[in-house]
This record gives structure tokens, C-alpha cells and sequence, in this order.
């Protein structure tokens, strides 16, 4: 369940991490902000990062990526608006390295 809880946290699935505190029987009501203010009480998974996780784990997504050319930062924010997600081009700048818009196979562990 704990590997379950950290692949909902790193993909930004709070709804799914409230669900699943529902079904745990958690005292209700548990809301979304206090959710997020236990888990990251630092605010580290902030959208550009949940969307750096989430290219690494859905191909997809990261063929949706190869697609765009290189360095197209709009584009690669309407991708992460398309899942729901709000990025500053700096932030994406940041996370994703340029050989990912490239080839959807040049994700690695260590890239991540």
C-alpha cells in the first residue's frame, strides 16, 4: 500500500489519495489542503514536478512530447494543462532535459 501511496503522491493524484483515505476509514471530513499539508508540507510536488513524473511513467505522454520540437515550451505547458496541471516554462526548463522531446525512450531512472 505505502508504494501504492508514494506512485499517487509523485503522480499528483491527490483525489485518489483522498479516496483512498475514505475507504481507510480516515475521520472525515479530510480535506484536499490538509492532505497536501501533511504530505508535502514544503510544497515540493508542485505541478512541474508531478508532470516530470508523469512523462517518466506514461509513454504516451512522453510520445506526445517527442512529437513537439525541441525546446517548445507552449507546447510542452499545453501538454501539462491538457492533464490538468499548471507549469511556468522556467520550471519546465528545469526538470525536462532537451534529448526527451527528441525520443520518448531517453527516459531513465537517472533523468528523472
Amino acid at each position: 500500500m505505502l508504494r501504492q501511496i508514494v506512485h499517487l503522491v509523485s503522480q499528483g493524484r491527490w483525489d485518489a489519495i483522498l479516496d483512498l483515505a475514505r475507504r481507510l476509514k480516515f475521520p472525515a471530513p479530510l480535506a484536499l489542503d490538509d492532505l497536501k499539508a501533511v504530505i508535502d508540507p514544503h510544497n515540493k510536488v508542485t505541478d512541474a514536478v508531478v508532470f516530470a513524473n508523469r512523462l517518466a511513467a506514461n509513454e504516451t505522454l512522453r510520445r506526445r512530447l517527442a512529437t513537439l520540437a525541441v525546446n517548445d515550451w507552449p507546447g510542452v505547458r499545453d501538454l501539462a494543462r491538457a492533464e490538468g496541471l499548471e507549469v511556468a516554462d522556467d520550471d519546465l526548463k528545469t526538470l525536462i532535459p532537451e534529448s526527451w522531446f527528441r525520443d520518448p525512450g531517453a527516459f531513465s531512472e537517472e533523468t528523472c
